[in-house]
């Protein structure tokens, strides 16, 4: 037979009736490359038609056609479409009648062995691919093992290396509950007593409670003051923290645990059509805060990103929901309620924290639909209560100076002015509110050797002043180099950056304090904030242009740097504490692994090491100072600071002889007048290089400056 038939029916008869058909394609459809078998070249193929796979077979012109009549006469063409149309005729009528039987011919349903043996495939074909997923996403634990647990619920074998002993770890949830809860409110203490006393009594409980347990430890030893019971636990195994860290984002990573029907119950699923549970939402966000506390820059980027996704998810962005989708047999009782509202704010709050820290696009810039906590309505008199207050409407303001410092680029000179001024008294407004037993003032006038309380108010009152002018800082920043803004404006960073540092003898007093609790993180992201902004004065140099347009003259492009025009108080006075703030940072981030404590060291001692050039400017200014007598009276002080300390190394590693006794101070407010001799040890001949500071790589003034933000370095345009 030289002709075959067109017709897909009529091809797949002839097919069972043991005819070869001619080839219709130049190549082997995609089903039997892919199996590399072999292939009729016709559709659907004799292979498909066995494997069921019809409809995949040569689909979307994959493959170009053979055209025969393009080879043969025109009579033979002829000859071979008549066939065509007499074998259509033949078998078309007996095809129609396979249900009665009535051809032979007829292709025969699939046998139930056939149908048994394709589902077994199928299901051996999904079962790899589930394998070699979960093989590519799972994280190992310890060494190249996988982690213990697997697709199952969480034991406390699986985690008896991990976690402490079980009165250990009662004492590290005391002590998280009593001391911690300003830091970290949105855990539910019911819900993580009632996991723990499952996991210590040989029960189960999921990976995200396990998660959330070690994620809080972790916490808990980053945290613990050392007058705590639970402190000598952690002394006598410093570094568990790590593993607890490194456990807790195991867990996270790990595979569904959809199958686990005897833990999820009705009860349990937060509204949404994901199935996220209350544990898990908990846990996502106690590991994201832990990050942040911690100092974990990137890890703290991700992780909230993770938590804040979930989130939205599962709807917990949005109140109305909460109680709509849930199963109809169940009901939200107001603590779970409470925690949500908690867990929701708090998010938001470190979403936009991250946002403006790193000038990166946040998730939560617009308002959600989510009640205020309790404490918002509670009983003033409550220092958490109040604190958490105070937090929420910080949460306001850092969105707004966040949304002016995005957009600053593209708003004109006297929106951005005009906006600036908006913004800072809404920040100064927010801080007003402050009682006064939170105050800075009064909680500095206030500590009591005797009384931890005091010791306890006066932190939240450090971290909560040291944040107002920092976001205070970070939105007059802009203006330095702008020599058309008002001389209030233009030097108000300044003012704020400095009020940061004044606050370092405290911050060295609550530090060494064994009552108190300073996430590490926190203050050095303030010092950061306040050192960055007097450097973008010190390395800006005469010879750079100023951050104008094109149409300014030589005179104007360099106004910014006429040195008369800087506040000489505030420069005096970061030179000769420059010092101390690079000691404070020593101290209050030693021991964290995250790199915001040391880019803020590496910044300052690049910027001390470069003190002749530093001199120098200070020598340019006092020479073009025509001011009056204050200027003149200072003329010697900065160099003489500079010249003393010029041949000194930094400082050797603080040890408890060498730590500043802050409590000799006249009070947390008064300010240096010159270098504390306590911080420094006795100045040598050789002036100080890149290698006098091993365990920070030096860096040049010019990649100091790239560590600044855009508008630092003077590429905004301020005149348009």
């Amino acid at each position: 037979m030289d002709a075959i038939p067109t017709s897909n029916m009529a091809r797949g008869t002839m097919r069972l009736a043991g005819e070869r058909p001619e080839p219709e394609f130049k190549w082997s459809c995609a089903p039997c490359r892919k199996r590399k078998s072999k292939c009729d070249r016709v559709q659907p193929c004799s292979s498909c038609t066995l494997r069921g796979t019809q409809t995949s077979c040569y689909v979307s012109n994959e493959a170009p056609r053979i055209t025969p009549t393009s080879t043969k006469a025109p009579a033979a063409a002829a000859e071979d479409t008549a066939t065509k149309r007499r074998l259509e005729a033949l078998f078309e009528p007996a095809l129609l009648d396979v249900g009665a039987g009535e051809s032979k011919r007829a292709r025969q349903a699939p046998s139930d062995s056939m149908v048994k043996f394709q589902d077994t495939l199928t299901k051996l074909s999904r079962s790899i691919q589930k394998l070699q997923h979960d093989g590519v996403k799972g994280t190992a634990g310890w060494g190249d093992t996988r982690p213990p647990w697997g697709d199952k619920l969480v034991q406390w074998d699986d985690l008896k290396d991990v976690l402490p002993t079980v009165r250990e770890g009662n004492l590290f949830l005391d002590v998280f509950f009593t001391e911690m809860q300003w830091v970290v409110n949105y855990i539910s203490k019911d819900r993580l007593d009632a996991s723990w006393k499952t996991l210590t009594t040989d029960g189960r409980i999921s990976r995200f409670s396990a998660s959330l347990i070690c994620s809080l430890f972790a916490t808990v030893y980053l945290l613990c003051p050392s007058a705590s019971a639970a402190h000598e636990a952690i002394k006598r195994e410093p570094e568990r923290f790590r593993v607890l860290h490194r456990t807790a984002r195991t867990l996270l990573n790990e595979g569904s645990f959809a199958d686990d029907e005897e833990f999820v119950d009705a009860g349990d699923i937060v509204g949404n059509e994901l199935g996220v549970t209350f544990d898990q939402l908990q846990a996502y966000t106690m590991y994201a805060s832990y990050c942040s506390l911690a100092g974990l820059t990137k890890k703290t980027w991700v992780s909230v990103g993770e938590a804040v996704r979930l989130g939205k998810a599962s709807d917990l962005f949005d109140e109305s929901r909460w109680a709509r989708d849930r199963p109809c047999n169940s009901i939200l009782d107001d603590d779970e309620v409470e925690y949500r509202r908690r867990m929701a704010w708090a998010l938001s709050t470190l979403d936009r924290w991250q946002g403006l820290h790193y000038y990166r696009a946040i998730d939560m810039a617009d308002d959600f639909s989510v009640h205020p906590p309790s404490f918002v309505s509670g009983d003033p008199s409550d220092p958490a209560v109040r604190f958490g207050r105070l937090m929420m409407g910080q949460s306001a303001v850092i969105r707004d100076v966040y949304r002016f410092v995005r957009n600053l680029t593209r708003m004109s000179a006297s929106d951005r002015r005009q906006q600036a001024v908006l913004i800072d008294g809404r920040i100064e407004a927010w801080y007003s509110d402050l009682p006064d037993w939170l105050s800075y003032e009064n909680a500095c006038c206030k500590l009591k050797a005797d009384d931890p309380q005091s010791y306890k108010l006066a932190a939240q009152a450090l971290l909560l002043h040291n944040s107002m002018y920092k976001l205070r800082c970070i939105l007059m920043r802009p203006f330095l180099l702008d020599p058309a803004a008002p001389h209030e404006m233009r030097f108000a960073a300044l003012r704020n950056a400095r009020k940061i540092l004044e606050a370092m003898p405290l911050l060295v007093t609550l530090s060494n304090n064994p009552w108190t609790i300073i996430p590490p993180s926190w203050p050095t992201h303030q010092l950061f904030v306040a050192a960055s902004t007097f450097t973008i004065v010190f390395l800006s140099s005469p010879s750079e242009s100023s951050a104008t347009d094109g149409s300014t003259t030589s005179s104007e492009k360099h106004a910014y740097s006429k040195w008369p025009d800087w506040p000489a108080e505030d420069l005096d006075w970061f030179a000769s504490n420059v010092f101390e703030a690079i000691d404070t940072l020593h101290l209050v981030g030693s021991g964290m692994t995250g790199a915001t404590a040391r880019v803020s060291k590496r910044l300052l001692v690049g910027l001390i090491s470069e003190r002749e050039k530093l001199k120098e400017r200070f020598a340019d200014w006092n020479e073009a100072s025509n001011r009056a007598a204050q200027t003149r009276a200072r003329k010697d002080t900065v160099p003489s600071v500079l010249t003393a300390q010029a041949s000194s190394p930094l400082f050797t590693s603080p040890s408890d002889d060498a730590k500043p006794a802050a409590t000799e101070n006249n009070g947390p407010l008064s300010s240096f007048s010159t270098t504390s001799t306590a911080l420094l040890p006795t100045p040598n001949s050789t002036p100080p290089g890149p290698d006098a500071f091993p365990d920070w790589p030096f860096m040049a003034p010019w990649e100091w400056a790239a560590l600044t933000d855009s508008f630092d370095n003077g590429q905004l345009d301020f005149a348009t």
